[in-house]
This record gives C-alpha cells, sequence and structure tokens, in this order.
C-alpha cells in the first residue's frame, strides 16, 4: 500500500453515531439507513421505510452530516439514497510567496444511490455516487460499492458481510489526478448473549495498512419500543500515528417506539475529541 495516495478521504470517517460508538465495526450489524453508505446489501434487513439523519462536530472546526433514506420496494427488496456532506470551515489562503490573498471554504460531498436485493437468504447491494470536492477549484467523478450480507446462522444468528467500496473514480485538481479510497472489508456479528451484540471487521485499504475494528452493543429494554444501548468500540487504524487517548469510543442510544437517538465519542489523542449525533426513524411498514 502507498501512503496517502488517495483523494476524497472524507468518505472514509463513516456515517452514525451508532456505528462510531462500535469502532464502525459495522458492515454485517447495520440495520437501518446508514446501510446505504457501510453496506448496501444490509439495506435488506430495514424490515419499514428509515430515514437517519447525523451531526458530527469533527477535528479543527470541520463539520460532518449525513442523511439517508431506505424503502422497502419488495419483501425482497430495497433502495436507498444518502448525502454525505463535509465543511471544512474558513481557512487562509496564500501566494507562492506565502501572503495571505483571502479566505476559502473547503467542502465535499457524496451523493448516493443504493439497491439491494436478499436472494436465498442472503443479500446482495450494489451504491452509486456522485463525489464532489472543492477547495479552491472543484473536481468531481463517480464511484461504485458493492456489498455482501449472509442470512443469520444459529441461535446467536451470526452474519458474514463483504464490501468493496469506493470502486473507479479519480479527481483532478490542477493536473495531478488521484484515485478514490478504494477499501476491501470482511465482517461478522453476532449475539454473546440475548441483547448483547459483538461485531468485527477487518478493512485493507489501497493507500493504507491493513486494520481492524470490534465493538460491542449492549441493549436494555426494546430498540423498537423503549429502551437504552450501551456501546463500545476499538478500531486499530489510527493506533501508532498519534498520541494520547486513541483507538477506543463509546456511545449511548436511546429508543422510543419508532424514534432512536444515538450518540457517540472518538477521541483521536492530542488532535482533540469528536463528537457523533444521530437519529433515526422507523415508519410506514410496507
Amino acid at each position: 500500500a502507498t501512503e496517502g495516495t488517495s483523494t476524497a478521504e472524507f468518505l472514509e470517517l463513516g456515517a452514525g453515531a451508532r456505528a462510531a460508538g462500535m469502532g464502525e465495526a459495522t458492515i454485517a450489524a447495520a440495520a437501518d439507513a446508514t446501510a446505504v453508505r457501510y453496506n448496501p446489501a444490509a439495506m435488506t434487513r430495514v424490515e419499514e421505510n428509515s430515514a437517519s439523519f447525523m451531526h458530527a462536530q469533527h477535528l479543527q472546526g470541520a463539520a460532518l452530516d449525513h442523511l439517508a433514506y431506505v424503502r422497502r420496494t419488495s419483501p425482497e427488496s430495497a433502495a436507498g439514497l444518502s448525502l454525505l456532506y463535509m465543511n471544512y470551515g474558513s481557512i487562509q489562503k496564500t501566494d507562492e510567496f506565502a501572503s495571505p490573498i483571502g479566505t476559502a471554504r473547503p467542502t465535499d460531498l457524496a451523493l448516493t444511490a443504493a439497491y439491494a436485493r436478499r436472494l436465498g437468504g442472503h443479500s446482495f447491494g450494489l451504491s452509486l455516487s456522485y463525489i464532489q470536492s472543492k477547495i479552491v477549484d472543484s473536481a468531481r467523478t463517480g464511484a461504485a460499492s458493492l456489498g455482501f450480507l449472509s442470512r443469520p446462522y444459529g441461535s446467536r444468528r451470526v452474519r458474514v458481510a463483504l464490501v468493496a467500496e469506493n470502486l473507479g473514480g479519480t479527481m483532478k485538481f490542477d493536473r495531478k489526478a488521484d484515485p478514490l479510497p478504494l477499501t476491501f472489508r470482511a465482517g461478522a456479528s453476532g449475539f454473546l448473549t440475548p441483547g448483547l451484540l459483538a461485531a468485527a471487521e477487518f478493512a485493507a485499504p489501497r493507500d493504507a495498512g491493513m486494520y481492524g475494528a470490534a465493538g460491542l452493543e449492549k441493549w436494555f429494554g426494546s430498540p423498537y419500543e423503549r429502551g437504552l444501548a450501551l456501546r463500545a468500540g476499538y478500531n486499530t487504524r489510527s493506533i501508532g500515528d498519534l498520541s494520547g487517548l486513541t483507538g477506543v469510543s463509546a456511545g449511548l442510544g436511546f429508543a422510543f417506539n419508532s424514534l432512536t437517538l444515538d450518540y457517540a465519542f472518538v477521541p483521536f489523542g492530542d488532535l482533540g475529541w469528536t463528537h457523533r449525533i444521530s437519529l433515526s426513524l422507523r415508519f410506514g411498514s410496507e
């Protein structure tokens, strides 16, 4: 792997507070509208139509927002849309002599459409994305992601998942074109005890070394009526690159009938702390 050769790295930042609280080990555990970004095949787990909104206060004044919607198109299929938007705030522009010449407001966005279908108990998904980044000038491209989610096995309802994300596409600023952060993921989830979900995942990015993630989620009460979830996670991606507390994450979830409010806390060592808040809604069962 060649470090730092990809662009549009905001695509790797995730799309939900539930997943963030579980260390981003989620391709086999996604079950709401965030599946559009994490694993399009998992959209078939949405039993009702689902909508999700996340706001994340990221590092150095940047903010990440995600909006997604999934609709069941048949008992065996689902379709979804999502918008991922990153705002980096105002930055100082300089000329070749390092003299200030004004400010810029860099932004990134990815608009995604996805479709999933269940065949023989297993689910397969495809998503297509339009991606745009703006620094001073703008660059844009398209990309695809493929996902697989197995049927649940045994009394612990173990699922296996595979995802290939950000396939194709390059973004060209000035004269240099860089590829998107192509990543292959493999993961699994299952219940250790009733109400205690465990998930694990391995990722192989094209521009970095392999890393792993693991997470736990424990519900007290019902996630479909009234309940409280506690979450914890660990992700090795940033281990060794930063000093201080890093790699760990924690989160809470509050369910009230069709609404779920999630919060996650993710420290990045000496760079600071990040917070994510998500609101999910289930409605209009088919």
